[in-house]
């Protein structure tokens, strides 16, 4: 057996938000890891653990540099993945029918459609519809958790980070 143990350059954030933050009941406490040489975040949670690696550009931009700068959508996109939205298609759909005053029965035939899958939907709102499948309005979300981590790092940790990278 062959060992190797490191010691990682890393930075470990933890924040404990109190019941007067506005995330509070979104998202309690977190712990956040820059590992700065292998450019990697990782974060536990009670919004969810999230962990991404980004290939490693020291001598153009420190890994805390690319941290402080990334947008909410970027990271949302690293960490987690947009589910479909039933409810938001199906009103986008409906909505849809009745501004191309289609008849009452389709109306009602869309409104009573049963929750289901991406794929389902696009089939039944083409049938009842008959609108063309690149028409019908498929809505999709990363998790609202996803969402929560997302404003910690960005309204909580991005202002730590800018402020470290003056200092330097």
């Amino acid at each position: 057996m062959k060992l190797t143990v490191k010691t990682p350059n890393m930075t470990q954030y933890f924040f404990q938000f109190e019941a007067s933050d506005e995330l509070y009941h979104r998202c309690t406490w977190a712990e956040i890891n820059l590992d700065h040489d292998n450019y990697t975040m990782s974060a536990a949670s009670d919004c969810g653990n999230y962990t991404y690696g980004w290939h490693p550009t020291p001598a153009t931009e420190s890994f805390r540099k690319l941290m402080a700068r990334l947008n909410k959508d970027y990271l949302l996109d690293k960490i987690s993945t947009e589910r479909f939205d039933f409810e938001a298609s199906k009103e986008a759909l409906l909505k849809m029918v009745k501004d191309d005053g289609m008849e009452e029965g389709v109306i009602l035939d869309v409104e009573l459609m049963d929750e289901c899958g991406e794929e389902y939907f696009i089939i039944q709102a083409e049938e009842l519809t008959n609108y063309g499948i690149e028409s019908i309005p498929v809505i999709s979300e990363h998790p609202t958790a996803a969402k929560s981590f997302a404003i910690v790092f960005t309204k909580y940790l991005q202002p730590i980070l800018r402020e470290e990278l003056q200092k330097q």
